[in-house]
């Protein structure tokens, strides 16, 4: 809960100091061991939603039915609502913590959230909130939350079942911090992607009791897991994609789109549902009427959903019997989508269940419109249009490729493993991040991943301006460096340097299983990867999660020691040590983390590799001298031959003969162990 008092603490410590007083306290909701305990609880909150569009007015009107079963062990007086779309109400704490920009080298990029509150409004308007009994509430809104007063506290193990009017103004989508709104078009086919759209339970834990932490879209959600049963009324020429399974597509479906529909199960070919000529003649139709589609989701904790007039949809299955890919987007991104993205969608979801578990749900969907990229439960908003320079089409491509993998992966974290994105960013979208670098390697070897070239990854780490991973989001100057990129590198650097791929991946797929429908803390996940692995890593979480150090392992030298032959010593002693070379290879921790590195030693006769562990670094933590004594004759010693660190400085890895030699005489009260034991 407080990541700026925790890094702090953490860097006044020992390196190799035990880290566990930092986490949570360990009880029986929480193991030592990093698994749930027996007294573990989460709350759980479903929904009966009706919402109805009103293009002409870029509006929504909604009625929602909550049932918040309170699984705490306390009697609740009160609770919150979560109610984000208030981040662009007027005076929002967003819009008004705004601090102006630096106009000696201002963009457009930079003008825009100005121009964006100067003009469009929106929030959560005439709300009422009324129990099982029809009595009205009072709450109070502050800001993003509304605080709801119970006639009478809600005990624990009982149900609190509530009625929600309200209704909002659905912004244009103009920042890449936005996450709903709609994307217009000239001829009136926008398209809409509705998400946090909702009054939702604010999350009650018993880390933090009541999230309710402002939403200024720096972070995200940390929400209970529920089911859903949601009917959304459209335009009747309108598709509609969302989180759940259409329960009746006898209705809003013609006959063409259901017999395609019901052969996307049987078929690994990809399946057009609604053509791009389809597409073009119903966003043409002039209509009056509406439709109503109906989506029930079971076990998920948030709902989202997309519609438009113009939606191209296809779809593919992941594999027989498997959950079943979809892709909606408009006209103008054809060129770009059309097949493409719903066999990328498909081919991502069977890593991430490959990587994690089998996912529990029927459809997974991609949608393309203006919000570059963001996730909901079984459906994600997507980015990229074609465009007529090839280059930038080519950029288009790769994006499209990166953002579907990475939004399909967020199914898994935090989707399913139910972090709080408001408080720790990087458990789940540096570790996506870290899973989506695999996947784009597998899926398109060769890649140009963001966080793929190690040594670009070397030198942002040195930057004298980066922050610890755990700082919360809303304090993050970088937060894509920071929770993306650096959390990504850290668990490269522990699957590839530390304990080895395969260690690493039974870990994290073990830790996954364990918290699935659950919400860890990153102390859960520090322990449960000690635990798992039965390596002490308090050394690897504290430097890479706590700390702001960078990677710059130095090759300050190598002397050759030799013993003064004119020694009154024992004459086995000499016979042991004489002709022998005792090479100190000198190292030097410029960047600050501890790791563990591989040395290549090269003699006239061959090579060897040692491989030394980040405990040579206990004692002093800037410098390690290493021993290397042997008959033979050294040629050369390389750091990290095999380039797995994000080293920010390679030119200081290597030191070639000739070495200086320096003499060395035994003291007097030296002796020999073992005759036999002599160097190679």
């Amino acid at each position: 809960m407080f990541p700026i008092w925790i890094f702090i603490l953490a860097q006044t410590g020992h390196p190799f100091s035990d880290l566990s007083s930092l986490w949570h306290p360990v009880s029986d909701a929480r193991l030592a061991s990093g698994m749930p305990g027996p007294a573990y609880w989460q709350q759980r909150a479903d929904y009966r939603i009706d919402v109805i569009l009103d293009p002409a007015k870029k509006r929504c009107l909604g009625h929602e039915e909550i049932a918040y079963t309170n699984h705490s062990p306390h009697d609740l007086s009160f609770l919150w609502l979560a109610l984000d779309q208030n981040i662009y109400a007027p005076n929002s704490l967003n819009r008004e913590m705004r601090l102006a920009p630096d106009f000696s080298q201002i963009g457009l990029v930079d003008i825009y959230p100005f121009l964006v509150s100067s003009f469009q409004e929106s929030g959560i308007e005439k709300l009422t909130i009324r129990n099982d009994q029809d009595d009205e509430l009072d709450f109070t809104i502050r800001g993003t939350h509304a605080r709801v007063l119970l006639s009478q506290p809600l005990t624990r193990g009982s149900t609190l079942n509530l009625r929600v009017t309200w209704e909002m103004n659905i912004p244009m989508v103009l920042t890449e911090d936005d996450r709903s709104g709609y994307e217009p078009f000239d001829d009136g086919a926008d398209v809409y992607m509705l998400g946090h759209w909702f009054p939702r339970i604010a999350a009650y834990t018993d880390y933090g009791g009541w999230q309710i932490r402002p939403f200024t879209a720096a972070s995200e959600f940390t929400l209970e897991f529920g089911n859903y049963d949601v009917s959304i009324t459209v335009p009747e020429n309108h598709l509609v994609a969302a989180t759940g399974t259409l329960t009746n597509g006898s209705e809003v479906l013609s006959s063409d789109q259901r017999r395609r529909l019901d052969a996307v199960k049987n078929h690994d070919d990809l399946v057009v549902i609604q053509s791009e000529e389809e597409a073009r003649q119903a966003s043409k139709r002039k209509v009056g009427g509406t439709k109503t589609w109906r989506f029930q989701a079971e076990s998920v904790r948030d709902f989202a959903w997309s519609c438009s007039s113009q939606f191209v949809w296809e779809a593919k299955r992941v594999r027989p019997e498997g959950p079943i890919a979809m892709t909606f987007f408009p006209l103008e991104a054809v060129p770009l989508w059309h097949e493409k993205a719903v066999n990328e969608t498909a081919q991502a979801l069977d890593f991430f269940e490959s990587r994690l578990f089998a996912y529990p749900y029927g459809t997974v969907i991609c949608v393309n419109g203006s919000i570059p990229g963001m996730e909901y439960p079984m459906l994600a908003f997507c980015g990229s249009r074609p465009q007529d320079d090839p280059v930038a089409n080519a950029f288009e491509i790769s994006n499209r490729f990166a953002v579907i993998i990475h939004e399909v992966g967020h199914n898994f974290f935090p989707m399913m493993v139910n972090s709080d994105e408001r408080e720790w960013t990087w458990m789940d979208e540096g570790i996506v991040s870290f899973l989506s670098l695999e996947a784009e390697q597998k899926m398109w070897p060769g890649f140009p991943s963001d966080i793929g070239d190690k040594e670009a990854m070397g030198l942002w780490l040195k930057h004298s301006d980066q922050m610890p991973i755990m700082t919360r989001a809303d304090l993050t100057e970088d937060v894509a460096g920071t929770a993306y990129a650096k959390t990504a590198t850290a668990l490269r650097m522990l699957r590839e340097v530390v304990l080895g791929a395969d260690e690493f991946d039974q870990a994290l797929r073990a830790f996954a299983v364990a918290w699935k429908f659950k919400r860890p803390l990153p102390g859960d996940f520090f322990r449960f990867v000690n635990q798992y692995s039965g390596v002490p890593l308090d050394w690897f979480w504290r430097a890479w999660f706590y700390e702001t150090g960078h990677l710059d392992v130095a090759l300050e030298g190598v002397t050759n020691w030799q013993l003064e032959e004119d020694q009154n010593q024992d004459d086995g002693l000499l016979d042991l040590l004489k002709n022998t070379n005792c090479y100190v290879i000198r190292l030097e921790n410029v960047g600050g983390i501890p790791m563990p590195i591989t040395i290549m030693l090269e003699f006239e006769d061959g090579q060897t590799t040692r491989h030394l562990p980040a405990e040579i670094w206990r004692h002093d933590t800037e410098r390690a001298e290493i021993l290397v004594h042997t008959r033979r004759t050294l040629v050369s010693v390389t750091l990290d031959p095999d380039k797995l660190l994000v080293d920010a400085d390679r030119n200081n890895h290597t030191a070639k003969a000739p070495f200086p030699k320096s003499p060395y005489q035994l003291h007097d009260d030296m002796t020999i162990i073992n005759e036999s034991q002599a160097p190679d």
